[in-house]
């Protein structure tokens, strides 16, 4: 019942738009639209420079996030709850402000580091007039992208490993294989289920994001395939809303083809799970790789988290954003003009967080009774349901969220220009993150566990509650992190969906950078990335209680 709903819930509004779009209009859409789109030049552009990104910073995601997850998890380099946060640290700042503090950092002319770096090349007689790194161009676009999608290939990873056995790994080792080896060989093909869940959720993330292409991918001249979406959405007149849903198309079959392949390669079943037979805390030694492994890990969180995140904080407390630092000056002005009464950004960080909390916890929720249907039922129907509860993914959110306005903003509804309307689109947006993880969460139980509970007597929901909820808890956690980060710093859907009665922090951000105060834009994410930063550490504090209690 509750995945029927949850599906009713994305076709439903999906439908009206489409009703609405193209049946009320009396055309359907042909060749002639199709002519128009995919011969337009910019779409071509944007087409190319999608495929490159995707085959570039997609895999550098996998690659950093899966190391980073094995090295906190399954060797002696880790660095406990701090190494947790770390490597998801992106995710703590709103993607718009965090875009921007890469140009603080890296704007060609008056980023902070580019400053600091001309001046040190001075002092040995090297004169610079710009740079020398330049974050608007390919390889400062798939930077961004790469700091911004680890944190999808990380959490799944870690969840994995994390309720690995390690019985393999240990014989593995004595029978002479490097710790290297050993990771190819044994660990990766033991977290097969986790491995496609980030490959999944790394390419829907790629193809979606909007606010780093569009902040700096404009200024490099970088069209991708979700700024053309917006563009046909938002700065079109009249909006050329089939050609944002021609262009969905191609990111549907996209995404299509890695879902197929990895359901296929999940139904396998060649993959670990959790036994009733204990695990031990051995952990692969790495000796004198240690050190190094653990500079590396260190020196990647400094360059993709902490100094981002600290440009924003320090650009939050000047009066304007400039490389010529006036420390008498610096003070918490912007945090007072914004939580001032006369301000909007009260109202609208009670409202994100008030949506955040009942968002992550209503959406995971759901998302366990989702994966629990999915997963012991083979029809064709919920296959079907599968896709249905994945089409978020492979849309714009600008263009769900013009759905979701169609849908419930009027009658019968009438929440237009409320939290509710919000809260239902946000979980609605965000649900197939969950539903991904719950579904990893759930493959690696053992089913030897839910049938000692049967046969002992035990109903469902009892089973549910004492067996297969405790074993998903590290990985449900992971999820409700996704969710809480995402719906309090929501650009995408705010925009459309956010009024002036019920502003969030998304569409506040937005309307900062529209007005160029980059000072207080940053006093607003700052604020937000702390709030964060405590949900996180709380929640992965919860994690590893319930892994211990496990």
């Amino acid at each position: 019942m509750v995945t029927l709903v949850l599906c009713l819930l994305l076709l439903y509004p999906l439908t009206i738009m489409v009703w609405r779009t193209f049946v009320l209009g009396g055309d359907v859409i042909g060749f002639d639209d199709l002519e128009r789109v995919f011969t337009d030049p910019r779409t071509r552009s944007a087409v190319t420079n999608t495929a490159i990104i995707l085959f570039t910073a997609a895999p550098l995601a996998l690659v950093v996030g899966g190391m980073l997850a094995w090295l906190n998890e399954r060797t002696d380099a880790r660095f406990g709850l701090v190494g947790e946060l770390l490597p998801i640290a992106s995710l703590l700042v709103p993607p718009i402000a965090g875009s921007i503090a890469w140009t603080f950092l890296f704007s060609p002319n008056s980023g902070f580091a580019n400053v600091l770096i001309r001046d040190a090349l001075g002092a040995i007689g090297i004169d610079l007039q710009s740079g020398p790194v330049d974050i608007f161009s390919w390889y400062g676009v798939i930077l961004a992208y790469t700091a911004y999608m680890v944190p999808y290939a990380y959490l799944p990873l870690a969840a994995s490993l994390r309720s690995l056995d390690p019985a393999l790994e240990e014989a593995a080792r004595m029978s002479g294989s490097s710790p290297l080896r050993t990771f190819v060989t044994v660990t990766l093909p033991a977290v097969k289920p986790a491995a496609l869940s980030a490959v999944f959720l790394v390419t829907v993330v790629c193809l979606g994001i909007y606010s780093v292409p569009s902040i700096l991918g404009t200024r490099s001249g970088i069209d991708v395939m979700s700024t053309r979406i917006v563009q046909s959405m938002k700065f079109s007149y009249p909006p050329d809303t089939r050609g944002a849903l021609l262009l969905g198309l191609v990111m549907l079959l996209v995404i299509g083809v890695v879902w197929l392949l990895q359901a296929r390669s999940a139904r396998s079943g060649n993959y670990a799970r959790i036994s009733s037979r204990g695990q031990s805390d051995a952990v692969v030694l790495l000796g004198r790789w240690r050190a190094p492994a653990r500079l590396a890990m260190i020196g990647y969180l400094l360059l993709m988290s902490l100094v981002p995140l600290a440009a924003l904080l320090f650009v939050s407390v000047q009066r304007y954003w400039t490389p010529d630092v006036k420390w008498d000056e610096l003070g918490l002005q912007n945090y007072r003009a914004l939580l001032s009464s006369s301000g909007p950004a009260g109202e609208a960080l009670r409202n994100s967080l008030w949506l955040g909390t009942v968002g992550s916890v209503v959406g995971v929720l759901a998302a366990v009774f989702a994966a629990l249907y999915l997963y012991r039922s083979t029809s064709r129907l919920a296959r079907v349901a599968d896709g249905v509860l994945k089409l978020p993914g492979n849309m714009s959110h600008i263009v769900l969220a013009v759905a979701f306005v169609l849908a419930f903003a009027g009658d019968p509804f009438r929440l237009g220009n409320t939290r509710w309307l919000l809260l239902i689109a946000f979980v609605a947006v965000y649900l197939y993150q969950a539903v991904l993880q719950s579904s990893d969460a759930l493959s690696r139980v053992g089913d030897d566990l839910t049938d000692a509970s049967y046969t002992s007597g035990h109903g469902e929901g009892r089973t549910l509650r004492w067996i297969i909820l405790p074993l998903m808890a590290p990985g449900l956690v992971s999820a409700g992190i996704l969710f809480f980060v995402h719906i309090i710093g929501d650009v995408n859907a705010a925009a459309i969906l956010a009024g002036s009665r019920n502003p969030v922090v998304g569409s506040t951000l937005v309307d900062l950078y529209e007005g160029g105060d980059h000072a207080q834009l940053a006093a607003l994410a700052g604020i937000l990335s702390l709030i964060s930063v405590a949900f996180v550490l709380a929640a992965l504090s919860l994690a590893r209680f319930l892994t211990r209690r496990r």
